[in-house]
């Protein structure tokens, strides 16, 4: 039986497949017991594991009291990938900061404590593990976190921001809204909005405030585990004492630089599709503190929900209402 997976639009993640626990496109999940493995001990069971001769992948949560997250990427002559009823999980793309582009899939798997689940066969034995660069042999490379720290999904009051892009090249598709399955799993992305634009759409000022970080020189983009340790990004501290993040801002788009005092509606830089991104958007986050760890807040942003075929007219640049998106609409 395939678990529900929420919140974000599975449209949006071409060549990425995600399974939280269970998934009918898997080959199967167990529990751990003692005797399973020959009298191995737990402990020391590898997280990964590829059988030799069906080149079936598996994943390992030997934890007792916590899920662990998995994002693996597999390319090379590992493609084509295939389920236990020999379907093809269709590829996407990435490319590096070099330029380079080649197609590859990406595992997002959520696994319970002491469980093993067999997911996919690879078309050939991996020879490359965790190395960056793309390469025409067999890779996988994997970002493995331990869920060892609560998300409080109740928290009480929001806080309200203006829309963040140009409203005459809308409207947006929200493709990921909080609590998002495909990524936003974390305390630190939990509150998190994206919202799905063309490459090099202007990115406004959602709040009075100051400019406290610029990152806009890295080019990777698609959908490589490797990209969610380089992106491009902006922060704004708000006249308010808050933090807003914009994430995957195009290269070398930033109209403002660090320290400088910023307007509400102000275009500050464009949208693109750096980092860990199928599709070129905008994610957008609030918090209370710049910390690496800042913990997001559910935000409001001021807009209206339109249908996909709406086209802008000037009355849609009038203040609306303070809205949560929710994933799979679209707003201007």
């Amino acid at each position: 039986m395939e678990s529900e997976c929420y919140h974000f639009e599975r449209e949006s993640i071409p060549g990425c497949y995600v399974a939280h626990y269970d998934a009918s496109w898997i080959s199967d999940i167990d529990d751990i017991t003692e005797d399973m493995f020959g009298g191995i001990d737990i402990d020391k069971l590898p997280e990964i594991s590829i059988d030799p001769s069906s080149l079936l992948l598996s994943v390992i949560n030997s934890n007792k009291s916590f899920a662990k997250s998995f994002n693996i990427t597999i390319g090379g002559s590992a493609l084509p990938v295939m389920t236990e009823d020999d379907t093809v999980l269709v590829p996407g793309e990435t490319k590096d900061n070099q330029g380079n582009t080649s197609t590859c899939i990406t595992l997002i798997l959520l696994i319970k404590p002491l469980q093993i689940m067999d997911v996919c066969y690879l078309n050939n034995a991996p020879k490359i593990f965790n190395e960056v660069h793309i390469s025409e042999d067999a890779y996988i490379f994997s970002d493995i976190k331990l869920l060892n720290h609560p998300i409080s999904k109740e928290q009480v009051g929001h806080i309200n921001l203006d829309f963040p892009l140009d409203r005459s090249s809308g409207p947006y598709l929200c493709s990921q809204s909080f609590g998002g399955q495909f990524t936003h799993i974390f305390p630190g992305n939990y509150h998190a909005i994206d919202l799905e634009c063309e490459i090099g759409t202007n990115i406004l000022a959602v709040s009075n405030g100051k400019v406290v970080d610029v990152k806009d020189t890295e080019r990777n983009e698609g959908i490589h585990t490797a990209n969610l340790f380089h992106w491009n990004s902006l922060l704004l501290e708000t006249e308010d004492g808050y933090f807003v993040e914009y994430v995957h801002i195009q290269t070398n788009s930033a109209l403002v630089q660090v320290g400088d005092i910023v307007t509400r509606g102000e275009i500050i830089c464009k949208s693109g599709a750096v980092g860990f991104a199928p599709k070129p958007h905008l994610h957008i986050q609030l918090a209370r503190s710049s910390d690496d760890d800042a913990v997001t807040i559910p935000i409001h942003l001021n807009c209206k929900e339109v249908r996909m075929d709406h086209i802008y007219n000037e009355a849609d640049d009038q203040c609306h209402s303070f809205i949560e998106l929710k994933s799979g609409s679209w707003y201007i």
